[in-house]
């Protein structure tokens, strides 16, 4: 190739290595599209920044219900502690008062005896 061929073929070029359209049209086109890139990438960042929002108050809300379900639990627990006091205190009632109502009849059974014997 003759340096003739090269100079007819770098204004071809010029525009490609430049990546920048010749034409004004084409320009226009190009700016067109990188401005819709800018804000399609500001709207994803946009609505992940929103969607993150979102799942953190989710979060928040969760844990705050945790920890309201915990508090709960633990009434509930010291509840039923108490309910098993009393139960166990009722069954213990139940068995002095069964030993006292033992020792009451045998008491009336001896009274019983030393009268009629004491009578006859």
């Amino acid at each position: 190739m003759s340096s003739m061929d090269w100079k007819a073929i770098i204004p071809v070029l010029l525009p490609f290595l430049s990546q920048r359209p010749a034409n004004r049209e084409d320009q226009e086109k190009l700016r067109k599209m990188e401005r819709n890139t800018n804000d399609i990438r500001y709207n994803q960042r946009r609505l992940n920044r929103n969607i993150t929002e979102k799942i953190d108050t989710l979060v928040e809300q969760v844990n705050k219900g945790c920890q309201q379900c915990k508090h709960h639990l633990r009434i509930r627990a010291a509840q039923k502690h108490k309910l098993d006091r009393v139960y166990e205190w009722n069954r213990a009632l139940k068995k002095q008062l069964a030993c006292f109502s033992i020792v009451i009849l045998l008491l009336v059974l001896i009274v019983g005896y030393l009268l009629l014997k004491c009578y006859y």
